[in-house]
């Protein structure tokens, strides 16, 4: 993401448009605010949760550093609920790399922090949009070609 802290989200905004990025838009949302920290991507409150759709669709790969972190943004050891549309939930405690594919588009990812401990914020970094669907190999492409080519030449002999 390339920020530094409170910028370019200091907490004004409830909104941000991701993107394209390779291609790929994401749309992040926290009704109390968005804020940046050092390369991360954060709500203002604690109580608020990190909300990610992706309007390009066709989304069905995800994966990011996600974290719960104090006021500072500093790691700490408590848990991070991420959900993603379909029901899928995963929870991480303190900070980990997640990664989630599935066989249909991805609509929207929900994180958030559990501050029945203690208040904790729910960030993001390093986050990934892309496909889990494979893309042929360009050696398997051209074979496919020239076999095409192949049956075109042969019916036309016929």
């Amino acid at each position: 993401m390339g920020w530094t802290y409170g910028a370019p989200l200091d907490g004004g905004q409830t909104d941000y448009d991701f993107g394209p990025v390779n291609d790929w838009l994401w749309h992040a949302y926290a009704s109390r605010g968005l804020w940046s920290n050092d390369s991360a991507l954060s709500t203002n409150t604690a109580y608020d949760h990190l909300v990610i759709t992706f309007p390009g669709g066709d989304v069905t790969a995800v994966a990011g550093i996600f974290a719960a972190t104090d006021i500072y943004g500093e790691t700490i050891p408590y848990d991070v609920i991420i959900t993603l549309d379909d029901g899928t939930v995963h929870t991480i405690t303190g900070e980990g790399f997640v990664g989630f594919t599935t066989d249909i588009p991805i609509v929207s990812i929900t994180v958030a922090a559990d501050n029945s401990e203690v208040q904790n914020w729910p960030e993001v970094g390093h986050f990934y949009v892309g496909s889990s669907q494979p893309i042929p190999e360009p050696a398997t492409v051209a074979l496919l070609g020239i076999a095409g080519l192949g049956l075109l030449a042969r019916r036309r002999r016929k």
